[in-house]
């Protein structure tokens, strides 16, 4: 199943890059770790840029059975099963606690609650002159955007509205007027999305002329995750800031909204595993863990003596020329120990033999012959064709001697060829 199926970006604050480690497995399986820890540790460490690697959603860890983790020391398909499963884990707890999942774009913003659109206030005035009338708050929410007003209203007001949104030190954010007036009741009026700054106070405003109620009302909205509701401020000079401050609340508020967020993806189950715990050590002392590293330290040093001797062997990078065997002609062998393999050279050839035009020419036919074996037996034989030629049979290495034949009239030697020291 997918988890994010709109896809995934970064959480907010999220690192550059995040290391993957068994580290991370050992956090999310919990008291399932120990029957694994032994694989863990085989995992190696990964370095993920976090741009990219939240762009992509990692497969869910399946969760081995006890048959698998049992059969993994023996079974090579069950070992790399539960090595996937750790690497599988440690994507995947490392993805969930770095990425968040995309809202779906259809998703509906969450917004302010304030007043209920059927609520009734309170009606005061009417004045003995205009008054602008305004609700202050606090924008909780980074990203909230105010797209109106929220207006109720006692009576029609039959002239030209202004509804206008302030700072609390008194710079006008924009707002609107309705041409014509406001019916009355609740009606909203929208505007263009202004974006708030979270924690900071905003004020929403009315315009009302001579003669005409207005709503000012006790009960105080309800704060949500959105705003929080401070109280009322009013003015006589509609052009001009509410600066007088009250404790009611007046009938214009903000349609303040939030899109809709990410969310943080659900977690695939943890293995139920029922077998023992590896092994470890119940306590240690320092002096313990001196004797374990100096332990570890040998068997890396015999590992790399070990690495060292077969890469010199099977791998070579170069080779040096050990015994010569000179002055060789007829059938003949000699013994051989820890070599890569010969260098064959052939210095008389009587005139009989072919000769091709190649470039290294090739006689034709082969003037001498070698084979390499052991007391249990040989190698296929090799045909030498040409004056020098490196000859590096398949393990050399437990090769103990070389058998050669130099046709009549032909006069050779043959070179061991050795390892790097």
């Amino acid at each position: 199943m997918v988890l994010c199926p709109y896809g995934s970006v970064p959480k907010s604050g999220a690192p550059a890059y995040v290391w993957l480690t068994w580290l991370d497995a050992k956090a999310w399986l919990g008291t399932a770790f120990p029957q694994l820890s032994w694989i863990g540790y085989l995992v190696p460490p990964v370095l993920k840029e976090v741009t990219s690697f939240c762009a992509t959603e990692p497969p869910q860890p399946v969760a081995p059975s006890n048959a698998t983790v049992t059969a993994a020391p023996n079974d090579p398909i069950a070992f790399e099963a539960l090595i996937q499963f750790v690497k599988d884990s440690i994507y995947w707890w490392v993805w969930s606690n770095t990425c968040v999942c995309n809202p779906s774009p259809s998703a509906p913003p969450t917004c302010a609650t304030g007043w209920s659109s059927s609520f009734v206030p309170v009606a005061v005035g009417p004045g003995g002159s205009q008054f602008i009338v305004a609700t202050r708050f606090t924008n909780i929410q980074i990203g909230a955007q105010m797209s109106g007003f929220r207006v109720w209203t006692p009576q029609a007001y039959n002239y030209d509205v202004g509804l206008t949104l302030w700072t609390p030190a008194g710079a006008n954010l924009g707002g609107l007027t309705v041409i014509g007036g406001i019916p009355a009741g609740y009606h909203e009026y929208t505007i263009s999305p202004i974006t708030l700054t979270a924690g900071l106070d905003y004020l929403t405003s009315m315009c009302v002329h001579v003669g005409y109620q207005w709503y000012s009302d006790a009960t105080a909205p309800t704060n949500d995750s959105i705003a929080h509701w401070v109280g009322e401020q009013y003015g006589t000079n509609c052009a001009a800031f509410p600066s007088t401050v009250v404790s009611t609340f007046v009938g214009v508020q903000p349609i303040l909204c939030v899109a809709a967020g990410p969310t943080s993806p659900g977690q695939p189950p943890v293995p139920s595993l029922t077998t023992p715990d590896f092994p470890m050590e119940g306590s240690c002392t320092t002096q313990d863990l001196c004797d374990l590293l100096q332990q570890t330290l040998q068997s890396v040093t015999m590992l790399r003596t070990m690495v060292d001797l077969i890469q010199r062997q099977e791998v070579p990078f170069a080779y040096i020329t050990g015994t010569v065997h000179s002055g060789l002609t007829g059938d003949g062998s000699f013994s051989v120990s820890d070599i890569l393999g010969l260098l064959v050279q052939v210095s008389t050839v009587p005139p009989k033999w072919g000769l091709s035009s190649d470039n290294p020419a090739r006689y034709i036919p082969a003037p001498a012959m070698v084979s390499v074996g052991t007391v249990n037996g040989d190698q296929d034989t090799h045909f030498v064709h040409f004056t020098e030629e490196l000859y590096f049979p398949e393990a050399m290495g437990a090769m103990t001697k070389v058998t050669y034949q130099f046709k009549p009239g032909v006069h050779g030697a043959i070179t061991e060829l050795v390892r790097e020291p």
